[in-house]
């Protein structure tokens, strides 16, 4: 399989206390568009979501810390992710930026944009409002058992991401899980996914204590942040996303009725949203059905 031929720049911007990657994809003087991706992924990990996008916007991604080519500092909180993307916003003279974001990103975008609110033209949103909020998710029992977890976790000796014999078995994993990823797409995001094994053959090139991110903030405070967004928002989801919360154990009791509702909720917190189900989509929407993501996005910002 060949290798893809993108154009893009990378640019080193010092964030808060480490440097960061960033991924510029060209188009400086057209508006700005920025692409947050989320945990075990990197920045070209958003390019199925906004290939069609590149001749309207300037696109910049940036590899989270704790990913890709970025820092891996081992400092992994909300708030700091958050002094990150202001640092890159800052660094490259960014204005009114469009965001496309997913997972992680965009619990980091959320936050940004409400705390900036008049610094953001839009913000789209896929499966960036972390799990649904199922009965008794902010029981004090749920809250003592999920920080008992946390605890543990930072405890236990810090495992290594996957070691695989080569690229080809990591392409060969990747486009299994994702078979509807364009060639030339898998081959980008395996390419700039990956480093070198210090015991031989590749892994994903990702920080594992990243995980622990998700016990430095609860969901609830991105719910409250989201009456302060004023920009047009667009919650992207998947037709089984369901399944895939049932799945690491966070939707408890759930059924299908139940999580509809729960996300028409989450619409209504903000000022101005409107939401979209992407069919055969689960949470790695924009790698299960990209074609599909790339047009109601492509709708959104265009309108």
């Amino acid at each position: 399989m060949g290798r893809p031929m993108i154009d893009f720049e990378r640019i080193t911007v010092r964030g808060s206390n480490c440097d960061l990657s960033v991924v510029d994809l060209g188009g400086r003087g057209k508006p700005d568009l920025i692409v947050l991706h989320g945990t075990h992924d990197h920045a070209l990990g958003m390019y199925p979501a906004i290939a069609d996008l590149l001749e309207d916007f300037h696109v910049v991604g940036l590899d989270l810390r704790g990913h890709g080519r970025s820092d891996k500092p081992g400092n992994y909180s909300i708030l700091a992710m958050v002094a990150d993307l202001r640092a890159v916003i800052d660094a490259l003279d960014v204005h009114q930026p469009h965001f496309v974001v997913h997972s992680l990103g965009g619990h980091i975008a959320v936050r940004y944009a409400a705390i900036y609110p008049d610094e953001i033209s839009s913000l789209a949103i896929l499966d960036g409002m972390g799990p649904p909020l199922f009965p008794g998710a902010y029981s004090a029992p749920a809250l003592a058992a999920g920080l008992r977890m946390g605890v543990d976790g930072a405890l236990r000796p810090q495992r290594s991401a996957r070691q695989m014999t080569d690229r080809e078995e990591a392409l060969t994993r990747f486009t299994a899980n994702y078979p509807a990823l364009a060639p030339e797409c898998a081959a980008l995001i395996v390419d700039n996914g990956i480093e070198v094994h210090p015991q031989g053959g590749v892994r994903w090139r990702f920080d594992t204590a990243i995980d622990l991110i998700f016990h430095t903030y609860s969901d609830h405070e991105a719910e409250v942040m989201a009456g302060l967004i004023r920009c047009p928002v667009l919650l992207l989801g998947g037709d089984r996303a369901l399944d895939f919360w049932h799945g690491i154990g966070l939707a408890r009791g759930m059924d299908e009725a139940a999580f509809e509702a729960d996300q028409e909720r989450r619409r209504e917190l903000f000022a101005d949203a409107r939401r979209a189900v992407v069919e055969g989509a689960a949470h790695m929407l924009h790698y299960d059905q990209p074609a599909a993501v790339r047009r109601l996005l492509g709708e959104f910002l265009r309108a």
